[in-house]
């Protein structure tokens, strides 16, 4: 007796056939997935290899930031701190923990130096840099400028560094020339004087009374004449070097005076040559 519920041979073939169609549905979509993996593995190897990159350029910037003598602050385009290095946070006797973040205004206690920073994200082209002098005494030397990608600002990064030794010093030079160059001044007035009296006197009572018909004495006036002249000549223009030293001193110390007059410019040219 046939049994009905036996599959044909056609019906056997095609069921055959299907299973291989999907065999190979599932091989294709194992090769792609093996793929797959292969990039997601290729590309984590990458992610991972850029990372250890951006770890090593982290570590190198926190030791030059560690390493740099100035006291550094990087702020956003909001006037808000991004990056300070140690010496800044000393600088400012400010908490390294709670200066990330912060306002500018809320770490420096100094509104000239916070208005400073906030000019140049204000006007981003632009470079400042000032001394001034806090209230305790020092001065500081502050140089503020701005950081762009392709004209975007990313912030400005302001540097601050202790110049009150160095500002001292300039004092106590320009004070020990001012000094000294008076205390030359003096003395050489005095010779000045008194060698154009010397002079004086000769032209007026001595030589005209010198014979003319005496050689030997005749030479020894005129180099007596001759000696006076590089005197005063000589002393006059270490007065006027004194003043160009006096002047200098002036100059750096804010305390120049200037008057308008008249010169020569070819005697300047003559002068300088």
């Amino acid at each position: 007796m046939e049994n009905k519920d036996m599959p044909t041979y056609d019906e056997l073939q095609q069921k055959v056939k299907e299973f291989e169609v999907q065999e190979e549905i599932f091989r294709t979509i194992i090769q792609q997935m093996e793929q797959l993996y292969a990039q997601v593995a290729s590309s984590q190897s990458e992610i991972e290899k850029k990372n250890e990159a951006i770890e090593e350029e982290k570590g190198k910037l926190q030791a030059i930031l560690k390493n740099i003598a100035d006291a550094l602050v990087v702020v956003n385009p909001g006037g808000r701190v991004i990056l300070a290095n140690s010496v800044f946070c000393d600088f400012f006797n400010a908490d390294v923990n709670a200066v990330h973040n912060a306002h500018i205004s809320e770490v420096i206690d100094n509104i000239e130096l916070v208005k400073t920073i906030l000019d140049v994200i204000e006007e981003p082209e632009r470079t400042i840099m000032k001394q001034i002098q806090l209230q305790d005494g020092c001065f500081i030397k502050n140089t503020s400028s701005s950081i762009l990608l392709d004209d975007l600002l990313l912030g400005v990064v302001s540097t601050f560094r202790d110049v009150t030794i160095e500002v001292q010093m300039d004092k106590m030079k320009t004070d020990f020339i001012s000094t000294v160059s008076h205390e030359l001044r003096t003395p050489l007035t005095s010779v000045l004087g008194f060698a154009n009296i010397i002079k004086k006197r000769l032209e007026e009572v001595i030589f005209p009374v010198i014979d003319d018909g005496e050689a030997r004495v005749s030479r020894a006036a005129s180099q007596v004449r001759q000696n006076l002249d590089i005197i005063i000549s000589e002393g006059e223009r270490l007065t006027n070097l004194i003043n160009d030293v006096l002047d200098i001193a002036k100059i750096e110390a804010g305390r120049v005076e200037w008057k308008d007059e008249d010169v020569d410019i070819a005697e300047v040219f003559r002068r300088a040559a």
